[in-house]
């Protein structure tokens, strides 16, 4: 055990964590497609001007590339990848397909941010009279439930879910974080038993088998399998977060604030990442930025009441 503190609940630095790989070959490969019409190489230079952060041309091209073949959902993906907020979505809602993927995006684009609404689980509702016994439907339909506080609903839509479906990991996590918040330590132990049998090389599973073991109060075990889940998916954004929420317990606030801006950085719209700062900060005391980072998590999430409730003890701790 002490061993395993040394390891895990040390202070820990950049080198510690996956890098983005490069590829040298970008450039090259997009002069090639520069003039295409094609939508999937259209997906594949958005992809790539993307990753050279040349966002508005990415933009531009996965748009094109939906307007010509709308059933494509990793260009969907992609695009809410590069879109900023609601706003900017707004903006760009008239230049989108008239289809059933766009009324599915616009659902995966707020469940990115976290930034759910009553209209998006009506508009989850609608899409499952289109494709009813949708899975992954039903799925973010459960998730809207959980960011809207309807926690016992998320969990019986989850239940029946896993009935349907009891290989189904895409959205487990989500599962298994509505058991953690219900503190159903039984459920989760047998949710974590269950899948780490079926994949343990699944970020999904390994965020699974570290809230089991986080809900237990056995963090340094929870911090090998939300880094396991990081190495396997640098782009986890779910596992950043519940990482810097690990070191947080651990009291080591600076390996908790290198896991929280790689959270940002990747989805800098989801409001967990800024509240978790804000958190760090604090616990070093430091509480000009800690309200820093609290009035970005509450303008992204304002009708969390866990952000003001914060937010008013660090204005007492500065005043």
């Amino acid at each position: 055990m002490a061993a395993g503190k040394h390891q895990y609940g040390a202070r820990t630095g950049p080198k510690d964590y996956p890098r983005q790989p490069r590829n040298s070959a970008l450039a090259s490969i997009l002069d090639g497609i520069q003039r295409t019409k094609d939508p999937f190489l259209l997906f594949l230079k958005g992809l790539i001007l993307h990753r050279l952060n040349r966002r508005d041309e990415a933009i531009e091209s996965l748009i094109l590339s939906v307007t010509a073949y709308p059933w494509n959902w990793s260009t969907w993906e992609a695009l809410s990848r590069c879109i900023k907020d609601r706003i900017e979505l707004a903006k760009l809602r008239h230049l989108l397909p008239s289809h059933l993927t766009q009324l599915m995006f616009q659902v995966y684009s707020a469940l990115e941010r976290e930034a759910i609404e009553d209209e998006d689980l009506d508009e989850c509702n609608r899409i499952l009279t289109i494709i009813p016994d949708c899975p992954m439907v039903i799925g973010w339909k459960a998730q809207c439930l959980y960011i809207l506080k309807d926690l016992e609903e998320a969990e019986l839509l989850f239940d029946q879910l896993l009935v349907k479906d009891p290989f189904r990991i895409e959205g487990i996590d989500v599962y298994s974080a509505i058991l953690y918040v219900l503190r159903k330590k039984t459920k989760l132990s047998k949710l974590a038993r269950r899948f780490s049998s079926m994949s343990r090389d699944r970020p999904e599973v390994c965020c699974v088998i570290g809230d089991h073991y986080s809900i237990r109060g056995e963090h340094d075990k929870a911090i090998k399998y939300y880094r396991r889940a990081v190495l396997l998916d640098p782009n986890c954004v779910g596992a950043w977060t519940l990482l810097g929420h690990a070191f947080l317990e651990l009291k080591n606030a600076h390996a908790a604030i290198e896991s929280y801006r790689r959270a940002i950085d990747m989805s800098p719209q989801d409001p967990r990442g800024w509240f978790g700062l804000g958190q760090a900060y604090a616990l070093l005391c430091m509480f000009q930025y800690s309200l820093y980072y609290y009035q970005r998590a509450v303008a992204l999430k304002p009708l969390d009441a866990r952000i003001w409730q914060e937010l008013s003890t660090c204005y007492g701790k500065i005043n």
